[in-house]
């Protein structure tokens, strides 16, 4: 049996950590580059800040195509059945970088690129933030631009780290975290001419105190994803952020953490109707403009990525 203690201490640190005042994701598509040398150019140059918890790797794509099959991964791949919901935006690599210093993220970033050379070519970059950010004994408190706050029910503790790291007596694997990445773009148009009770029936929360409506309509956001109506229950650690451009764009960057992909897999097919063919009220108000699963691989004692045993 895996010792818990042992997990924790190899997975990337900045996938517990509460979300960060400030961010930015940068994607990549490296289809030249190979996963060995890339998690060694990687290691070599923020080993320290991935140990920190500064930054999050996440490998994708055409990196993980002949990857161990025990990491439970494959492509995030469109759906073709009629529910044009939900696109992808694949990515070879996806870099999570957490501070509260937007100059330092700038450089980190700066950074980021010149390690990574002429085999990735940078193909995304999003600049995230809290909203109504309120820490807590055990965790933060934050809010989506919609008003709601986000994460509510996220396990803690014990739990958290159950949900979302891989356990494993193999050293390439355990505290290895499947991530899916997912942007939404908000419609501040309705939001701003809808009531709040309008608002309140599409997610199915109150907007003062946050407590789960008792009247519930099939597609309220909270009926739709309700975590333990699954079978299997689909559990997953969720770390999203707002985002927004300089043409006053924005949403919110679904950012979740498992030891599958299927709560997230299992959650959006219900959102998106294919259950029961009703959809999820937030397609009201917001789109997914791009979807993409990374693999993050465990660390070492001094953060360097392990990819191979």
């Amino acid at each position: 049996m895996t010792n818990p203690t042992a997990t924790v201490a190899a997975a990337q640190p900045g996938i517990l950590a509460p979300p960060p005042p400030l961010a930015t994701y940068l994607l990549f598509q490296a289809p030249e580059a190979g996963v060995e040398e890339l998690v060694e150019t990687l290691s070599d140059n923020f080993a320290e800040a991935i140990a920190a918890g500064t930054l999050v790797v996440g490998l994708g794509s055409n990196l993980l195509d002949s990857a161990d099959s025990a990491i439970g991964y494959h492509r995030y791949q469109q759906p073709n059945d009629g529910y044009a919901l939900s696109p992808a935006n694949p990515a070879d690599l996806a870099i999570w970088l957490r501070g509260s210093d937007r100059g330092e993220l700038l450089h980190l970033s700066r950074n980021l690129v010149d390690a990574l050379g002429q085999s990735c070519r940078l193909t995304g970059i999003t600049h995230g933030f809290t909203y109504k950010r309120r820490p807590t004994d055990d965790d933060v408190i934050v809010h989506d631009l919609s008003g709601f706050e986000d994460g509510t029910e996220n396990p803690q503790g014990q739990e958290a780290v159950e949900t979302a790291l891989l356990s494993s007596s193999a050293a390439h694997l355990n505290g290895g975290s499947l991530w899916a990445l997912q942007s939404w773009q908000h419609n501040f148009e309705w939001l701003n001419a809808a009531s709040d009770t309008e608002k309140e029936h599409a997610i199915g929360r109150s907007l003062l105190d946050n407590h789960e409506l008792d009247d519930n309509s099939p597609w309220a956001h909270v009926a739709r994803t309700e975590q333990e109506s699954f079978a299997p229950e689909a559990h997953m650690l969720r770390r999203s952020m707002p985002w927004c451009d300089d043409q006053l764009n924005g949403g919110l960057m679904f950012s979740c953490f498992a030891h599958s992909l299927y709560p997230f897999e299992i959650q959006l097919s219900r959102m998106r109707g294919c259950e029961d063919g009703i959809q999820d009220a937030i397609f009201q108000f917001s789109k997914i403009i791009g979807t993409s699963y990374f693999w993050c691989p465990p660390i070492d004692e001094t953060g360097r990525l392990r990819y191979v045993e």
